[in-house]
């Protein structure tokens, strides 16, 4: 993200006005660049990136490759009247997971 590899979904998604989930496989530099995340990605219509969920543990082989997240990133956003959020995975039948996205 901070290298500006998302930059021309984020003009696409604000020039026609619209909201984007991306998937992604994510090294972020703030955390020394060297972890992998499986990553899921909320472009709001606005283009800014809302929010960067890292995949909260990798399942089975993944866990070769790459690291467990946290939960900063299950959030939900507001969209029209609509509230939009979304998990990765395996995480759909973690029932923590499914109630973070429901307060």
């Amino acid at each position: 993200m901070e290298a500006g590899h998302l930059d021309a979904v984020c003009a696409a998604a604000a020039q026609y006005n619209i909201a984007v989930m991306l998937g992604c496989i994510e090294r972020p530099a703030d955390r020394g660049g060297y972890s992998v995340y499986c990553s899921r990605v909320y472009i709001g219509p606005d283009g800014v990136i809302g929010s960067v969920h890292r995949k909260l543990m990798p399942t089975y082989e993944e866990r070769l490759t790459w690291s467990p997240g946290d939960g900063h990133g299950l959030r939900v956003h507001p969209l029209d009247a609509f509230t939009v959020g979304g998990l990765n995975c395996f995480e759909n039948w973690m029932g923590i997971s499914e109630m973070m996205l429901h307060r």
